[in-house]
């Protein structure tokens, strides 16, 4: 069986992912059919799978809207009990735990938080001259991502330290870090209180990333303050930061002399290691597909730590691919 191209695969996922519509239908003529499936509420696959005794008409790909969800029907109410994906940037939630949304992609429901999705780091600087291009590039192959995997994206459009730092240099950056974390804090809560999570992930904040720090801190306040004592806290490690060894060590060194602690679980990401790797390619914007090697290393170190902790002794395999994961919880105390 032939194997499929990471390109042909995102080609062919994108015409399921996406509903598209016309502004101006024309009436009459062979391509009615066509046009009259373009109504917002199918993929562009599904258009074509319902036309096929239809010309299709090229001149209709020149002016199709594509959405990010359709347009019939409302939109249901977020059913608690489901998983928030809190991530700094758009991208990073989906390359860090891509392989446990894999794994359960589309159930349990899954929101998925981009904070700082005005972003603007790009290896394409030819491409998207302006932050504004960066970011909607951004928006829709984080679009895409969630299309895949059963998430429903949300944004929250604040601007990444990157864009905060030219702007304060510029005198055009009225807001403190300090009153931008509040405001965050504050943006969270009233995510997390709308959907109920049983479970919430968020950045550990491996490296020195300002943003996903921000969004660690903001986690471990709302855990402290016991808004939501039904929910499970957990810290996904941030890729790529996390192929670093130091940075895991400085990641457990915050929680030293604290009364908050964070406990490792494991999930295995084997099965679907490729299909996670191909993640790297929806995200043109950054050439993120380079990146595949440090995936697998990540993965491939993961599987030696876990087996040491399982066994006590060093490893033996020689396959396979896990993603590391912290609880958060109270510290046990012990008295003499």
């Amino acid at each position: 069986m032939p194997i499929e191209s990471p390109q042909s695969l995102n080609l062919r996922l994108s015409l399921s992912a996406y509903p598209c519509t016309l502004p101006y239908a024309p009436r009459g003529g062979l391509e009615e059919n066509f046009y009259a499936a373009c109504d917002g509420s199918r993929t562009f696959g599904e258009v074509l799978a319902l036309s096929l005794d239809a010309d299709f008409p090229p001149e209709a790909l020149e002016s199709m809207a594509w959405l990010d969800r359709p347009l019939a029907g409302e939109e249901p109410a977020p059913a608690p009990g489901g998983t928030v994906v809190i991530a700094a940037h758009p991208q990073d939630g989906y390359l860090s735990m891509g392989g446990w949304l894999l794994n359960r992609a589309g159930a349990p429901e899954c929101h998925y938080v981009s904070c700082y999705s005005q972003v603007a780091e790009t290896t394409r600087l030819m491409e998207y001259v302006t932050p504004y291009e960066v970011a909607a590039i951004r928006r829709d192959e984080a679009g895409l991502c969630g299309r895949i995997l059963g998430c429903r994206n949300r944004f929250l459009d604040l601007p990444e330290f990157e864009i905060r730092r030219a702007n304060a240099e510029q005198e055009t950056w009225g807001g403190g870090e300090k009153q931008l974390g509040n405001s965050l804090k504050l943006m969270l809560y009233r995510i997390l209180e709308e959907a109920q999570p049983a479970r919430i992930f968020a950045p550990a904040a491996i490296g020195d990333n300002p943003d996903q720090r921000m969004i660690f801190n903001a986690m471990l306040e709302l855990f402290e303050d016991a808004w939501f004592p039904e929910t499970e806290f957990h810290f996904y490690e941030d890729f790529p930061d996390s192929e670093s060894y130091l940075a895991i060590d400085d990641f457990l060194a915050r929680f030293e002399s604290s009364y908050l602690d964070v406990e490792p679980w494991f999930e295995n990401a084997t099965d679907c290691l490729e299909r996670k790797c191909n993640l790297l390619t929806v995200f043109q914007s950054l050439s993120a597909h380079g990146q595949s090697q440090a995936m697998r290393k990540i993965g491939r170190r993961n599987l030696l730590v876990a087996d040491d902790l399982l066994t006590g002794q060093p490893s033996m395999k020689t396959a396979g691919s896990l993603e590391r994961f912290w609880k958060l919880r109270t510290a046990e105390i012990y008295v003499n």
